[in-house]
């Protein structure tokens, strides 16, 4: 059995993801582009996954670019700032930083 590559628990012989992380999956696809946290989080917490391992969902950074958390933030934020009139290009890997 193969470990899943968001929470590190046991995923099926074919899959790289358990299918917990799967559910996590497709509600943050249902949420669409543009979201806040509490709406993620009451999404996710609808899938009945535990909150552990939402959290570790939240947390994996599969490609280096920086984590689930750190992208919904550096987007955030950068929408903020927009609405406030000013520019910003906050990245995942300056939300990383800033932490």
């Amino acid at each position: 059995m193969a470990a899943c590559v968001y929470c590190q628990e046991r995923a099926s012989f074919f899959s790289r993801v358990c299918r917990e992380c799967r559910r996590l999956i497709a509600a943050v696809k249902e949420l669409g582009d543009s979201y806040g946290y509490r709406t993620l989080l009451e999404t996710l917490e609808a899938t009945g996954v535990s909150p552990a391992k939402i959290e570790k969902f939240l947390d994996t950074d599969l490609d280096q670019t920086g984590s689930f958390n750190q992208k919904v933030t550096a987007r955030m934020t950068n929408e903020l700032m927009e609405a406030l009139g000013q520019p910003s290009q906050m990245s995942a890997a300056d939300v990383r930083t800033i932490e």
